[in-house]
């Protein structure tokens, strides 16, 4: 599970390219039924594109008749509708599950959009919005650099340093959040996923990236990708090159938002220690459960953070590292199918020092579970964690 991959790509789940120029897409794809939003009180959202061409339709599905197209960079509106359903589609080169989002334009044309071409960028009431003339010349900025050129992130950073620096509070959320989603976007594009090129670095510093000691000004390459906003990583036998947290957190961290603020520093610190290498885990699964319950708590507090399904992701997968463990790391001796001792000694930490949280309720059920099998595999454990996995 490359996890912490994906978490500092961001998500690298969250607002990638769909349709490019002229629309191609899967016109036979099922289409989704409409449904309000979870939150039941009025909310007010705005949405960034992030691709090309971007098709709003008639109807929540990719054979809708399309209504506009508007071009990357453009700020949407949207009151919080989406379809119920989602649909599959390849995103930026990525297969994503993803919904369709009710939106408007600045001129009032409404439409359907794929969820994974649009970034949010706020998320509040309409009274309280940012500065939206900000955000657009920014993201109109952004557009016009080169995305396969890794010194057009320096450029953005510029841009933010320049033209930006008086931002706080909810322009200062949507302006990390536009340049964390370039960031990103330059990386899939600038080929920064494979470095390890022959010639590129010595192998006493490829040691040292993956040992998480390396000293990038010693590198011309790697010196040069500190500068434009970039950080050496390495895991699964792949050095690679991420957003570094640690600048946006410099930069961002006294003017954004208390719940962005929080998010920042707990990324920035996750990032500083890595917890896995080859998919091994370098951590006690304790600190895992505690990184779960971290999660599960701001997740509690702000349930309609900017970020929140990245958010909810975290939760989960460390969660879920917890009780059921990872490739690398099974739940299960293969040799005998007993509960492996470091997810007991884990699952007594949860219970004594996590009390009153669903990492405990979770915890508590499995423990139950393996007791009435004398810490052995069977179906019924096999049955309660295919749930968790859904």
């Amino acid at each position: 599970m490359k996890f912490l991959i994906t978490i500092n790509r961001l998500l690298v789940l969250i607002a990638l390219s769909v349709f490019m120029a002229c629309g191609q897409g899967k016109p036979n794809q099922e289409e989704a039924n409409v449904a309000n939003d979870s939150n039941a009180e009025p909310e007010f959202f705005l949405y960034l594109v992030n691709t090309g061409q971007l098709q709003l339709r008639k109807e929540a599905s990719l054979s809708a008749e399309v209504v506009s197209t508007v071009p990357q960079g453009t700020i949407l509106f949207s009151e919080g509708v989406k379809s119920s359903k989602s649909i599959q589609a390849e995103l930026d080169g990525v297969s994503y599950e993803t919904p369709f989002y009710e939106v408007s334009d600045a001129s009032g044309v409404k439409g359907w959009a794929l969820g994974g071409a649009l970034t949010a960028v706020y998320r509040g009431t309409a009274e309280e919005k940012p500065d939206v003339g900000q955000i657009s010349s920014f993201a109109t900025y952004l557009s016009n650099l080169n995305p396969t050129d890794f010194k057009s992130g320096g450029k953005a950073w510029t841009y933010v340093e320049e033209n930006l620096s008086e931002a706080t509070g909810a322009l200062a959320d949507a302006i990390f959040v536009t340049l964390e989603a370039y960031m990103h976007r330059v990386e899939r594009k600038s080929d920064l996923a494979n470095l390890a090129v022959p010639g590129r670095f010595s192998p006493e510093e490829i040691e040292a990236i993956f040992m998480s000691n390396f000293d990038a000004e010693s590198n011309p390459f790697a010196k040069a990708l500190t500068a434009n906003g970039f950080r050496m990583a390495a895991a699964d036998e792949m050095i690679f090159a991420v957003p570094d947290l640690r600048r946006f957190q410099d930069y961002f961290s006294p003017r954004v938002s208390p719940p962005m603020q929080r998010y920042l520093n707990q990324r920035t610190s996750e990032q500083r220690v890595p917890l896995l290498m080859d998919g091994n885990l370098r951590v006690p699964l304790s600190n895992f459960a505690d990184l779960a319950v971290f999660w599960e708590k701001f997740n509690r507090e702000y349930p309609k953070f900017l970020k929140s399904e990245e958010t909810q992701i975290s939760e989960r997968w460390f969660r879920n590292a917890v009780l059921r463990g990872t490739d690398k790391k099974p739940l299960f001796n293969p040799e005998n199918h007993q509960v492996n001792m470091d997810f007991r000694l884990a699952w007594t930490y949860v219970q004594n020092d996590l009390a009153g949280t669903e990492m405990e309720r979770l915890v508590n059920q499995m423990v139950m579970l393996c007791q009435e099998n004398e810490w052995s595999r069977s179906k019924k454990i096999d049955d309660f964690l295919a749930k968790l996995q859904d």
